[in-house]
């Protein structure tokens, strides 16, 4: 039995290894596709960032066109100064023929001095130019970036994003040291050089320029054709970077799973499938030098033979004959460059592409065009028909949820893990958007409204507090930059930070470490709770807040809590029941519906409620 598929657009009948066939073409094409938009991409970018210092760009192009111009000019006159050497002289004429040498050195001298001139003004405006441009790139990085959604990080690994970004960077000086210093060199030289040998020999002329034709046609195809391969060998480094950042962040897991050989054998995988991408980028690399090689050999000693056959007959000057020579050795040594700027532009566009994806790749959360700032007065929620997945492949977490949260009321969500409660505060958030339905506080639609003004506009404190590596008051003061040391201390205070703070060598001053882990779970999760406190917002987030504290902690962060939600609407989330008795209201989710909502003594009445099997299951303790 044969399989066919019919192909969408045409229509047309095919077999089932025709299908397979013309798939893999496919695959190809898009992949060539792919790696001259690659190409282009990263040749207009920089060539964009370029135009940010538009002046410096065009005076750092002009003065090294003008070095490479005045670079010929010493051979011309080092042939002068052969053939009044080797001019056969009497003893009359030799103080004349040395007067003239002289003078010849002298101008050499003086073309040397006026390019060196040259460079350092060029190093000058260059060290400005660069140091400006790779600052606008890594300003530009950090504001997109941050600018991605929740989603985007939860999929990247923040080790690689950070050498992304590293790699775009500095792939900025390797694509101005290819155009302004060896581009230009190549191309003024070149027109310069077979300018002056034609003088000499027309011949001369198209030999040099039939060289450096076929070097530079070879150089571009071939280099071309390895591009896939520096790309390749790029993002396997970038995984590999990627996982090894991952298992460094989690190296207690490691010790605590006894994982170290397993993790190590997936390394080594990623180490291995590196290495043989890498082999195969350089062997590429390697395969054309020999051929760049190969032509080289054979132009210089064609040229050198054809040169002694015109001296032989008397057509041109022993002078001629040294400027030939110095002139081919010139130009060996820019092409060879050519190889090595068209290796390094490919290694380039290749580090390069991957951040300039992101760069590329659209928010997935987006202000609307013209999106008011929200105004809070009383932080009414409002939740009508939200529908809600996180993307397409996976169950949908609300199909129509409704709900409506007073101002100032204090509201808990309990339910089984994945029933939706940490959904609705990310939600909140604004962390991802909902397919259909709206959200409203105080009755702005804030899809309509800009994301920083709606958080802005809430305070949250996550299940899992994650500190920045810096002193503890600025982790306390991250919602409030301006906040003085007085406020700092009394939100401490009522977050039960200041008993262990001041243990502290440091105190306040002490830094927390990268990503607080200087800090156990439950004085991270007490830094969190004063930066919520001296925030002040109209809304309060608690996911799960008081889950990492032990008991006596948990009391006294509850009595402060009561002290912070006055006045606030406040969400918490729960699995620790016996932390939201004293809630106005107690919703209960099973699957993103609500099943049960009323207070802690309402549920407790209705003896086959869900709340009340819960509470019975806990009795003080939790829930999975």
């Amino acid at each position: 039995m044969r399989v066919f598929f019919v192909l969408k657009k045409s229509g047309e009948r095919i077999s089932l290894p025709h299908y397979f066939t013309l798939t893999k073409k496919r695959g190809m094409k898009t992949q060539t596709m792919k790696q001259k938009n690659s190409y282009k991409r990263v040749l207009g970018y920089f060539l964009g960032k370029y135009k940010e210092k538009k002046w410096s760009a065009i005076s750092l192009l002009g003065i090294k066109v003008a070095i490479s111009g005045l670079s010929v000019l010493p051979f011309i006159y080092l042939k002068e100064l052969v053939d009044i050497l080797s001019t056969v002289a009497s003893k009359n004429t030799i103080p004349n023929l040395i007067e003239q040498a002289i003078g010849v050195i002298f101008i050499i001298l003086g073309i040397r001095i006026v390019i060196f001139l040259l460079y350092r003004i060029l190093d000058f405006i260059l060290i400005k130019f660069e140091t400006y441009l790779m600052q606008s790139i890594f300003l530009e990085c950090f504001n997109y970036t941050h600018q991605h959604s929740y989603g985007f990080f939860a999929n990247a690994f923040s080790g690689a994003l950070v050498k992304k970004v590293n790699k775009l960077v500095y792939s900025l000086e390797d694509f101005t040291d290819i155009i302004i210093f060896q581009l230009s060199s190549i191309v003024v030289e070149s027109i310069g050089i077979i300018i002056v040998v034609s003088r000499a020999n027309l011949m001369f002329g198209v030999l040099f320029g039939s060289f450096i034709l076929s070097i530079v046609l070879l150089q571009y195809f071939m280099q071309k054709w390895r591009a896939k391969f520096e790309i390749e060998a790029n993002k396997t480094d970038s995984e590999m970077s990627g996982y090894l950042s991952d298992t460094i962040s989690n190296s207690i897991n490691l010790k605590v799973f006894a994982s170290l050989k397993r993790e190590f054998s997936t390394f080594k995988k990623l180490s291995d499938t590196r290495r043989k991408k890498t082999q195969t980028s350089w062997f590429s690399s390697i395969l054309i030098f020999a051929l760049t090689g190969m032509i080289i050999i054979g132009f210089e000693f064609g040229i050198l033979w054809y040169a002694v056959q015109l001296w032989g007959n008397g057509l041109i000057t022993v002078g001629v004959v040294i400027l030939v020579q110095s002139y081919m050795l010139r130009l060996i040594q820019h092409l060879f460059f050519i190889g090595n700027m068209f290796k390094r532009l490919t290694a380039l566009i290749g580090k390069s592409a991957e951040m300039i994806e992101i760069l590329d790749t659209p928010w997935e959360i987006k202000d609307r065009k013209h999106a008011k700032d929200l105004v809070v007065k009383q932080g009414k929620i409002t939740l009508e028909d939200v529908k809600f997945s996180y993307n397409d492949n996976e169950d949908v977490i609300f199909s129509n949820l409704n709900l409506t949260i007073k101002p100032g009321e204090k509201v808990a969500f309990v339910g089984a893990s994945g029933a939706g409660k940490t959904s609705i505060i990310k939600l909140l958030m604004r962390f991802y958007d909902i397919q259909g339905g709206k959200i409203l506080i105080n009755g702005q639609d804030i899809s309509k409204i800009t994301q920083e003004s709606l958080r802005n506009s809430i305070s949250l404190v996550p299940q899992e507090p994650i500190l920045f590596h810096r002193t503890i008051k600025e982790n306390i003061a991250y919602g409030k930059p301006d906040a003085s040391d007085e406020e700092i201390f009394a939100a401490a205070k009522m977050a039960r930070c200041d008993r262990f703070i001041q243990k502290l060598e440091k105190k306040y001053d002490t830094l927390v470490g990268e990503r607080g882990i200087k800090l156990s779970g439950g004085e991270r999760q007490r830094v969190a709770i004063a930066r919520a406190i001296l925030e002040n917002k109209s809304i309060l987030l608690l996911d799960e807040a008081t889950s990492a504290l032990d008991s006596e902690s948990e009391i006294l962060i509850q009595e402060a809590m009561q002290e912070v939600m006055k006045n606030k609407t406040t969400i918490v989330i729960a699995h620790r029941l016996s932390t939201i008795m004293s809630m106005d209201r107690i919703i209960v989710l099973d699957n993103g519906n609500i099943v049960e909502q009323g207070s802690h003594t309402e549920l407790m009445n209705k003896k086959n409620g869900q709340y009340a099997h819960l509470w019975n299951i806990q009795s003080g303790g939790f829930i999975g």
